[in-house]
């Protein structure tokens, strides 16, 4: 398996972890980032979120988001 999936599993394993305690969402840090949120607790706090990996299914619209996503499918989006 390559670096970058076991990398993505283990992100979608503590955001989903994360649900029930959000507090490890401060654990996950960002960097690189034009917001002054250090975290990501920082940006959801303990908003209710719906994890998808490797799935279009978050896209309740594919035909109006085509423009701006073209074929793309997201590794990872909160919802």
């Amino acid at each position: 398996m390559k670096a970058e999936k076991r990398i993505e599993e283990h992100l979608c394993t503590l955001l989903k972890q994360a649900k029930s305690s959000p507090g490890i969402l401060k654990d996950i840090r960002l960097r690189e980032t034009n917001t002054p949120a250090a975290s990501l607790y920082s940006l959801i706090d303990t908003r209710q979120y719906e994890v998808f990996e490797d799935t279009s299914d978050w896209n309740k619209e594919p035909k109006q988001l085509v423009d701006i996503i073209g074929d793309m499918m997201p590794d990872v989006v909160l919802r």
